[in-house]
Order: C-alpha cells, then sequence, then structure tokens
C-alpha cells in the first residue's frame, strides 16, 4: 500500500494529472486521490501541487469562463471548454474545481515562503560561520544591515538574543550580494550562475512575501507568482543538504519563468 501512494505522489510530481495516474496505475481515480491526500497528510505533497497538474490553458479557461459566467458546475464547464476546443478530463475538472479555493494557493504560497526564508537564513548564517568563525557577524554582514538589526531588536518587547533573527529578505539579498564570491560555489546549480539573476529572484520574492503577509492590502497574486515559488523553492532545496555534503541541482519540471 505505501509504495502504491509513494508511486501515485512521484507520477504526480513527473506533472501527470490524477486521471493518467489511475491509468498508470490501472486503479479507480478515487484511490489515486486516497493515496494522495494521503501523501498530503504525511508533509510529502502539498494540494497545490494536485491542483497545478490540469493543463495550464485549461486552467486559464476554466477561471475565465467561472469569471464571465458565473458557474462552476462541472458539466457546463466542460461543455463550454469543449466548445472553446479544450478537452479536459472530467474527473480532472472536478478535483481542480474542489482545489481551486484561494486558501489553497495562498496556504500553499505561506509555507513556500516560510521554507524559503528559513532555508536562506541557515544556508547564510552557516557560509558566515565557515567564512569567518566567530567573526562571521561583524566580517561577513553590512554595518548597515547589522545597525537595522539592531534598532529593531531595540523596539522588540521581547527581544531575541540573537540579532540575526531579525533580517529581512532584503538584509539578507544585502549578504548575498556582498558576499556573492564565498557564497556561489555552494549554491545549487541551477542559482549559482549569474548573480544578478539571483538577487532578482530574492526581490520578486520579497514581494510576494509582502502581498502575501499583508492580505488587507488586498494586491492581486498571479499564477506565475505562484509558479516562481514553486520553481525557487524545488531549485533551493538542495541547500537543506548537509553543509558538507555538495549537493546534486534537482531537475525541476516547472517551465522557465520571469524573475523580474
Amino acid at each position: 500500500m505505501a509504495s502504491n501512494r509513494h508511486h501515485a505522489a512521484e507520477l504526480l510530481r513527473r506533472g501527470l494529472p490524477p486521471s493518467q495516474i489511475a491509468r498508470e496505475m490501472k486503479i479507480p481515480v478515487g484511490v489515486v486521490m486516497a493515496y494522495l491526500y494521503r501523501q498530503v497528510g504525511e508533509g510529502e505533497l502539498r494540494r497545490s501541487d494536485i491542483l497545478f497538474t490540469l493543463d495550464i490553458r485549461a486552467r486559464e479557461q476554466v477561471e475565465k469562463l467561472v469569471e464571465e459566467r458565473g458557474s462552476t458546475v462541472a458539466w457546463r464547464l466542460r461543455r463550454w471548454l469543449k466548445a472553446a476546443g479544450v478537452e479536459v478530463d472530467p474527473d480532472d475538472l472536478e478535483i481542480y474545481l474542489k482545489l481551486r479555493d484561494a486558501r489553497v494557493d495562498l496556504g500553499d504560497m505561506y509555507e513556500l515562503i516560510r521554507d524559503l526564508e528559513l532555508t536562506l537564513h541557515r544556508f547564510i548564517r552557516e557560509r558566515l560561520e565557515r567564512q569567518y568563525g566567530e567573526n562571521w557577524w561583524r566580517e561577513g554582514v553590512p554595518l548597515h544591515v547589522r545597525e537595522d538589526c539592531a534598532v529593531l531588536n531595540e523596539r522588540d518587547g521581547e527581544p531575541a538574543t540573537d540579532l540575526f533573527c531579525y533580517t529581512t529578505i532584503i538584509h539578507l539579498l544585502k549578504i548575498f550580494d556582498q558576499n556573492w564570491t564565498a557564497f556561489c560555489e555552494h549554491l545549487p546549480g541551477k542559482l549559482r550562475a549569474n548573480k544578478q539573476e539571483f538577487l532578482a529572484r530574492l526581490k520578486r520574492l520579497n514581494a510576494i512575501r509582502n502581498i502575501v503577509m499583508h492580505p488587507v492590502k488586498a494586491l492581486p497574486l498571479t499564477e506565475d507568482d505562484f509558479y516562481f515559488l514553486r520553481q525557487f523553492h524545488a531549485h533551493f532545496a538542495p541547500a537543506l543538504h548537509p553543509m558538507d555534503t555538495p549537493p546534486a541541482a534537482p531537475e525541476s519540471e516547472l517551465p522557465a519563468l520571469r524573475v523580474g
């Protein structure tokens, strides 16, 4: 049973929607979804991983039809999609309609941002400690960043003992900028080639983070923003490996994205 769950999750990661997984494994779609939801519950998958297996053209057309016609009834949407020349498996459409709620996107975006922030902080600190030893804070962190963190610490009603806790993504960007030569060779392969592109990714990550963390501003998030987070998270994942072991860069099947 466990091997079937893992196999279903692996096929999903390859980009197969639930209907194709069912055909590949020769089991009902309902069983596939039971496997996938079990993997979600165990933290191996996110619900958005299932959501985004529906073809992008189909997703865009579904959202357009829902907005224009105000209906989320599956049989009506299938008819309208067919008229528009878009073929969608009925089971995949039903699953998409159940998962398209904005809370799925935003919840998973929050998790991706949180994981990226924690990973970036850990990567920077470990690399600075290896580079500068006990003096890593003064030698590796720009003065204006240290000053900002000291001010935030003074204003904190329950101050942390470690000033590094107060660094923002923009602060991390500045630390990367100052220490790029020492850092880049330890970055996962897909991120080390172009300094300016990597810094641009951090700027975009910060912009998306601000939208997600301040929802009352009602600023728009796009599917491209979600793709960007998923891709950046996948590319940076090897940085979670032990620092003594040179990590292999993962091959993400997500499409190339703008970073600016």
